[in-house]
């Protein structure tokens, strides 16, 4: 049976749904996983009307989040994502 390619999407998504985790926790706060992202697929509509918007987490005051501490979690992401596209190009082993 030839081997299944890994799915490097999924995997970049596993990654931001932790990085995301792990900032909040820094925070201290209490984080519990009850779904995946795949959930929110169906919710989101493209569009003028769009569904879902973007903010920069940090800038939502009620979550009292540093912005270094987004800063940091992002700069991470970059280099694991960065990796990630360098193995699917076949640039790295």
């Amino acid at each position: 049976m030839p081997a299944r390619p890994v799915d490097l999407n999924n995997i970049k998504g596993r990654i931001a749904e932790a990085l995301v985790e792990s900032i909040f926790r820094r925070a201290e706060f209490k984080m519990t996983r009850f779904g995946r992202e795949s959930d929110l697929r169906g919710m989101m509509k493209v569009g003028k009307d769009d569904f879902l918007r973007t903010v920069d987490v940090h800038e939502i005051t009620r979550f009292d989040l540093y912005p270094q501490n987004v800063q940091q979690h992002e700069e991470l992401a970059r280099k694991m994502f960065g990796l990630l596209s360098e193995i699917k190009a076949g640039i790295l082993p």
